[in-house]
């Protein structure tokens, strides 16, 4: 056998970056930083770093308060979605 036990790891894995990359530019792009996303969804600083670094990935519970929270500011801020 080659490669890894879990034989779509890589996919999933390359999945997973594509997700944190996304993540990261999206938080950035309304000059949030990551103390303020943390604090606002209940996570510290720490794990959000880990979700857009691909070290970890969100629960879907954490994902879509992680989502509304970034439209909440997007709203407020009178940013147009892209």
């Amino acid at each position: 056998m080659t490669g890894s036990v879990l034989g779509g790891m890589p996919n999933a894995r390359l999945r997973a970056r594509s997700v944190s990359i996304q993540m990261a530019k999206r938080r950035k792009r309304l000059g949030l930083s990551q103390g303020a996303v943390a604090g606002a969804i209940g996570v510290h600083r720490n794990t959000l770093h880990r979700w857009e670094v691909g070290f970890a990935m969100p629960s879907l519970a954490e994902y879509i308060a992680w989502a509304l929270e970034l439209e909440r500011c997007r709203s407020m801020a009178g940013v147009r979605r892209v």
